[in-house]
């Protein structure tokens, strides 16, 4: 909220204002808790673990679309519900020291180890892996994998109705969209105002249930 206001000044109260307008109570009510965002996130800063795993649980059970309920019941099963072990590190100034000084320490007792002779060996086993590894990828491995066509793609189908709105020229729509149009007139009035209905056909991966 703080950021907003540096950066957008009035427009973060107008904008709270207008969605206040549109969707909360005609009275004004919701406005004083839309404006207070701070407080709302102090009061989040303070929940608990538990807390946050109940608001989960509740809606997993709740009415919500097919997409987000599989999407919370995956949360639930695999990051909420089932066992876990938590480590958490704190860095030590004396271990790293430590650690640098075991490796100071291993590298010294290796060169003593392999001697001259033995080091040469090395440079010669790391220079001719080197070697190999920078030599350019044959370019058969890459041209004998065949592109399929573009026409194996399977796109995602999207119906879309427009209601104009009182006062514009209404638009025809596709054939396609006939049942999402049939679906929305059937729902009540036209509204006054400028809606664009987008509706696509969710098709569910697997049942985590």
């Amino acid at each position: 909220m703080r950021s907003k206001l540096e950066s957008a000044k009035g427009d973060t109260f107008s904008g709270t204002i207008i969605a206040d307008f549109l969707y909360g109570k005609e009275d004004g009510s919701d406005l004083k808790a839309a404006m207070d965002e701070i407080n709302q996130y102090a009061e989040l800063h303070r929940w608990t673990s538990q807390q946050w795993s109940d608001l989960l649980r509740k809606h997993v059970h709740s009415n919500l679309i097919p997409t987000l309920r599989l999407i919370f019941i995956f949360i639930c099963r695999y990051f909420i519900d089932s066992h876990s072990v938590v480590i958490i590190g704190k860095p030590s100034s004396t271990l790293a020291d430590k650690l640098e000084t075991n490796e100071k320490e291993r590298v010294a007792e290796q060169v003593k180890k392999l001697g001259p002779e033995g080091l040469a060996r090395a440079q010669k086993i790391l220079e001719d892996a080197k070697a190999e590894h920078g030599k350019p990828i044959p370019s058969e491995i890459v041209t004998r994998f065949s592109l399929p066509s573009t026409k194996s793609i399977s796109w995602i189908q999207v119906q879309s109705v427009q209601e104009q709105g009182i006062g514009r020229p209404s638009r025809s729509c596709p054939p396609s969209s006939s049942t999402l149009l049939n679906y929305i007139t059937a729902d009540g009035s036209p509204l006054p105002f400028f809606v664009q209905y987008d509706h696509v056909e969710v098709r569910s991966i697997g049942s985590l249930n």
